[in-house]
């Protein structure tokens, strides 16, 4: 008779036959995944409690402009010939616009960066050096248009929001200053710089048909762009919150030419010419 040998180890109740280290994964990566799927579906749910959002009471919730310096405002701006004209120029592009009816208000700001910002409360900020590069009306117009597909496309009141849910995840869920709460911002940061390039897109479309209705071409609209693009690196579209220029005049561009819009045409300067006084 053959005597079989039991293994001591398959048979012990107190050894567990289970991957701890698998199990613990499995439950790590489902709290991560339903915690991102919270995140996601409050995104959703601020971007439509922001497209219900009426001018009026945006308006009156975030009257907040005055608390930003500002280099001219409507009061003391009429030594500044480019701001007068970014104001007509602004309020012309309104009447042809999905926001027709709407008042805006247009500030500059001090500093070296070329940029611009649509904020809450209807006010477009623009940072002076940016306005003293604009060379022609119809760049101008295209700043301008680029910013009003902004309140538009209701851009300013989505990134507030987005911004808080981040802010709430990364606090309440992960704690302040820690890896993971770094990790987790640093992830949803490259996604949201994905994000905000495409909005800067929408908005090119958006300025670049305002400024089609207003002189009937977008000859001079691509100028401002051609010359920003000089500036930009190689990793400019990976970390930057814009699109490259490059890219931005191409898809201008073809929607130009999917639309039957020309490129060329007279440019309109800032200054009356002196002929036409």
């Amino acid at each position: 008779m053959k005597v079989k040998q039991i293994d001591t180890e398959e048979h012990n109740q107190n050894v567990s036959n289970v991957n701890h280290f698998k199990e613990i994964l499995i439950l790590v990566s489902s709290i991560f995944g339903f915690v991102i799927f919270l995140y996601w579906a409050s995104i959703f749910a601020v971007d439509k409690i922001v497209d219900g959002l009426t001018p009026e009471l945006e308006t009156r919730l975030f009257n907040i402009m005055e608390k930003y310096p500002t280099k001219n405002d409507d009061t003391a701006s009429n030594n500044n010939p480019k701001f007068i004209k970014a104001k007509k120029v602004l309020n012309s592009l309104v009447e042809h616009s999905s926001l027709k009816g709407q008042s805006y208000r247009l500030k500059i700001i001090p500093g070296k960066d070329i940029n611009a910002f649509a904020l809450p409360g209807n006010t477009i900020l623009i940072v002076n050096e940016l306005l003293e590069r604009i060379e022609t009306e119809n760049e101008l117009a295209m700043v301008l248009g680029h910013e009003l597909g902004h309140f538009h496309h209701k851009h300013h009141l989505k990134n507030m929001g987005r911004q808080f849910v981040m802010g709430f995840f990364s606090m309440v869920i992960f704690g302040d200053n820690n890896p993971v709460s770094k990790f987790f911002l640093g992830g949803l940061d490259y996604t949201e710089k994905s994000f905000n390039r495409e909005q800067e897109s929408d908005c090119d479309i958006y300025g670049a048909g305002l400024v089609v209705k207003k002189y009937s071409h977008l000859a001079g609209a691509f100028g401002f762009f051609e010359r920003l693009k000089k500036g930009e690196g190689v990793l400019h579209k990976y970390f930057s919150t814009h699109p490259i220029s490059e890219d931005r005049i191409n898809k201008v561009k073809s929607f130009a030419l999917a639309n039957g819009f020309s490129i060329t045409g007279e440019l309109t300067p800032l200054e009356p010419r002196p002929d036409s006084l």
